[in-house]
């Protein structure tokens, strides 16, 4: 008999979400005897892959807060954007998804040197919740009462004088204005890095 709870560790993510995400595979694959398709190893590797973008997003974070001080930054934004501003865009600019590890089409990652945060819009709130799980990031509800935006946000994490670093090639120019507006209010500068 299968010992299920030797696949994963009691602190690990939810169970039941790697055995499901393990049977859809199958039938997407379109294996519909279960019995031929080993689910269960599916699911620990489908656990093992979740735990080990945990443990890498740990140490991409503290990669990114390392160069932040080299390059007397404070803080980084990270758009879900490309250079045409798209929504689905090509991996070499899911730079959001690499730092963050959320993957949704939309949604802004700000990491500072001891705080990060996600924002997204309620289609992601769920998918958004369980892929932050364990991260140093913190889910933003974007358009959700008492949640902050990102440059009040940036106000209550950040001291006065602090620089915020966006990558020119991503950000829409309006979003650069505003952002830039916003922060010189409270004192911040926006740096394009």
């Amino acid at each position: 008999s299968l010992d299920e709870d030797s696949y994963y560790p009691t602190n690990s993510i939810n169970k039941l979400t790697a055995l499901i995400e393990a049977k859809s595979l199958a039938c997407k694959r379109k294996v519909y005897d279960l019995k031929l398709f080993d689910w269960q190893n599916i699911a620990k590797q489908i656990y093992q892959k979740k735990d080990s973008m945990t443990t890498l997003i740990h140490k991409r974070v503290e990669l990114l807060r390392s160069f932040l001080q080299e390059q007397g930054l404070d803080a980084f934004i990270f758009p879900s954007t490309d250079p045409h501003q798209g929504e689905y865009i090509p991996d070499h600019w899911k730079t959001r998804t690499w730092i963050s590890g959320f993957d949704g089409s939309a949604g802004t990652a700000v990491v500072t040197l001891r705080d990060a945060a996600l924002w997204t819009d309620s289609r992601y709130f769920l998918a958004a919740g369980e892929q932050l799980k364990d991260t140093p990031f913190s889910l933003m509800k974007e358009r959700i009462e008492g949640t902050p935006s990102i440059t009040e946000w940036l106000a209550q994490v950040l001291p006065a004088g602090s620089r915020v670093g966006i990558d020119p090639t991503v950000n829409a120019y309006g979003s650069f204005l505003a952002w830039k507006e916003e922060l010189k209010a409270n004192q911040m500068e926006m740096v394009l890095a």
